[in-house]
């Protein structure tokens, strides 16, 4: 790789870090169902992760797009976009 592409190459503590202290096995987990950038293997002993498409999922986390199904914030999301049933009130 040339010294410009290692340059936006991170490891996991900074992705770590970017994501809020996401762990090891659930970003893990999120990358193999698709939710998550994919990491690259180095080594046997070294993985990392693009720092833009990094950057691009927590920006789109934090705006509400892409959200990981089953989370807090996509389930209050998709329950904020349903119809709301008459309270009983008449107009």
């Amino acid at each position: 790789m040339r010294e410009s592409e290692m340059a936006n190459l991170i490891r996991f503590p900074m992705v770590k870090a970017k994501t809020g202290g996401l762990s090891r096995s659930t970003i893990w987990r999120l990358e193999s169902k698709g939710f998550f950038p994919k990491r690259r293997v180095i080594t046997t002993k070294i993985v990392v992760w693009d720092e833009a498409e990094v950057d691009e999922w927590v920006h789109n986390q934090n705006k509400g797009v892409g959200l990981v199904p089953g989370t807090r914030k996509a389930d209050l999301i998709a329950q904020a976009s349903l119809p709301r049933e008459n309270s009983g009130v008449r107009e």
